[in-house]
């Protein structure tokens, strides 16, 4: 279709921020899952609505994709084109800058009455050139003025004045707005938050409905007072941060792929890619819970006496390449392996996603680093938030130093890794101060020796081809897998016919001490016991296959007194009661899914 070159259209920019603070300003579970809601309805619906009035025919998300609803703006007739809608982020293309600041001013108006303490905010640019270059121009410009306009205009918290003084929410500790909850005065934004707990209910009954299978029902607890009781009900829960690794920079280079034919393709497929991450983030996630509920015992046998199971995971983000919820701590390693494992299938099957992966990577695969804070019940869902982005951030970072592939361009080998830190203490919450801690060193005869007693990251993704890497890092993986902490785990809760540890416990926890000593004291531990328990599979707990250095092996590449080892990973998450799969990638077997269980957490907690 061609363009009249003297038209001007306009690129508008709604973006929120601060998500992660809204979310978790409290510590109720209620506000929590309100303020998840909130989030969606503004970055979708609530877009949606108000470009009603030049795109009625547009009712949902997915009407955003049909050109005979959402015409393109080339079209005489057409004076306002949603470009695309994301997580947390929403360009439209008008003719009029006027249009571009009504939508503007109708979104932020309904986040400051409905929404109160979320920040969206607004920017509009000209696209001086409507070409592909062109278009490419305006999207960076008008990330730049949104960065920009960021900076100047107040925070959120300016919108809250204590003067004069007024009452105290007892939740929030912003300023109450007369009304209560259970008799205790609590502010606007805490209200509006736990009035959008009915929407979050029904968007998670239709992720259950899609994972149930036949007759037996799944569902997600999200009774207040069920989800009280069920913390309590277990000594450790686990918040887990996904996110998409390299989505950045191929949104930015989406324009180098390749020759678009016309600035329409352009459009066209830089929607379609965008989109499509909401479906594949959600397909996966449904994956894995059906996939936790086919092969968790627990599972199984509530929906064999009552033909439902209450999934005890309750995501607050699920969309774009962000993955953030809270659920039961034995449950969290398994899960996330089988969410990654999907997440990674889905990209596969997704032909525009493929396809762009494909001319980037030069691999049909996107990566995601993922991080899980295991912690007491009542600690802080904003803390233990925090830790889980540290820890992810921590993996991914991992992975760009590692795995780069050659050319000017900094790609990373795409990738799907996890780290974890179960964090038993009231206090001390970096994950940063809490592993410096953990490198340990010692001098003896003028020679320096250090090591550290956690493993991670753990790689998830199956036939990473690390030979496409330069260098090659597939030495520093070797141990980092998901499924050799799996082997770990398995050897350590392994037991006999008269259901014994064929390791005791006692003999453990000195190997466990030892590994503060160093290598050499704790491979001198484990040569003392060896011999005497010959059925244990020593192989699969000492890595090194000479044994010489116990359970640690060489961090490479390293200076060669460099030493790792994951045991007291391995050890800790079996200690919360943690279930593993020990079927992952480079496993050789039946290709049955086999459960690894600790003895003493069995038949605890069970729905």
């Amino acid at each position: 279709m061609s363009v009249d070159s003297s038209h001007k259209f306009f690129l508008t920019m709604l973006e929120t921020t601060g998500n992660q603070d809204h979310i978790f300003q409290t510590n109720k579970l209620a506000e929590n899952v309100g303020a998840s809601q909130q989030l969606v309805q503004i970055g979708q619906q609530d877009v949606i609505d108000a470009v009603h009035p030049w795109l009625p025919n547009v009712g949902d998300v997915d009407d955003v994709g049909v050109a005979d609803k959402n015409p393109p703006i080339e079209d005489g007739k057409c004076e306002v084109e949603i470009w695309y809608l994301s997580s947390g982020k929403a360009l439209l293309f008008t003719k009029d800058q006027e249009i571009g600041q009504q939508v503007v001013q109708s979104v932020t108006r309904k986040a400051l009455t409905d929404y109160p303490g979320l920040v969206v905010r607004g920017a509009i640019v000209e696209i001086t050139d409507w070409s592909v270059r062109g278009l490419a121009k305006a999207v960076e410009n008008v990330h730049r003025k949104m960065a920009k306009k960021r900076s100047q205009l107040p925070p959120a918290e300016a919108r809250f004045q204590r003067l004069p003084i007024v009452a105290e929410c007892k939740i929030s500790g912003l300023p109450a707005c007369g009304e209560e909850i259970a008799g205790v005065a609590v502010s606007r934004v805490v209200v509006e938050k736990r009035k959008a707990m009915p929407a979050a209910k029904s968007r998670l009954d239709s992720l259950a409905e899609r994972a149930s299978v036949g007759e037996d029902k799944l569902r997600f607890e999200l009774s207040i007072d069920r989800l009280e009781e069920w913390l309590t009900e277990h000594r450790f829960l686990a918040v887990i941060h996904a996110d998409g690794t390299g989505f950045g920079q191929l949104f930015q280079k989406f324009v180098d792929l390749r020759s678009f034919a016309n600035v329409r393709e352009y459009v066209n497929d830089l929607r379609a890619f965008s989109m499509a991450l909401d479906k594949v983030t959600q397909a996966a996630f449904v994956s894995a819970v059906r996939e936790l509920a086919d092969t968790d015992e627990r599972a199984i046998q509530a929906r064999r006496k009552h033909r439902e199971w209450t999934v005890p995971i309750l995501p607050l983000i699920l969309g774009g390449d962000d993955l953030t919820l809270i659920m039961r701590a034995d449950l969290a390693v398994n899960f996330l392996k089988l969410f990654l494992g999907a997440w990674e299938k889905a990209i596969a099957d997704c032909a525009v996603i493929a396809t762009a992966a494909q001319e980037w990577y030069q691999i049909k695969r996107l990566g995601m680093a993922a991080g899980i804070a295991i912690v007491k019940p009542h600690f802080p869902f904003s803390i233990a938030y925090n830790m889980a982005e540290e820890l992810a951030s921590s993996a991914k970072q991992e992975i760009k130093s590692r795995c780069k592939l050659p050319g000017e361009n900094a790609r990373v080998l795409p990738l799907s890794a996890f780290d974890v830190h179960v964090h038993r203490s009231a206090s001390g919450d970096d994950v940063g101060e809490i592993r410096r801690a953990l490198e340990l060193s010692e001098s003896l005869d003028g020679n320096t020796s250090s090591w550290r007693v956690w493993g991670g990251p753990y790689l998830v993704t199956d036939a990473p081809d690390f030979s496409l890497c330069n260098p090659n890092p597939e030495a520093w993986f070797e141990h980092r897998t998901a499924a050799s902490l799996a082997a770990q785990m398995a050897a350590i809760s392994a037991t006999d016919d008269d259901n014994r540890h064929l390791l005791p416990n006692s003999q453990l926890h000195e190997i466990r001490s030892a590994l503060f000593e160093g290598p050499a004291a704790t491979a001198a531990q484990v040569e003392l016991i060896r011999h005497r328990y010959g059925d244990f599979a020593w192989n699969d707990l000492l890595p090194d296959s000479a044994h010489a250095s116990g359970p640690f092996w060489q961090d490479c590449p390293a200076p060669a007194e460099k030493m790792v080892t994951s045991l007291l990973d391995a050890m800790s998450l079996l200690k919360i009661g943690t279930t593993v799969s020990s079927k992952d990638n480079g496993d050789e077997g039946n290709g049955e899914h086999q459960m690894v269980q600790n003895p003493v957490a069995v038949g605890g907690g069970a729905e």
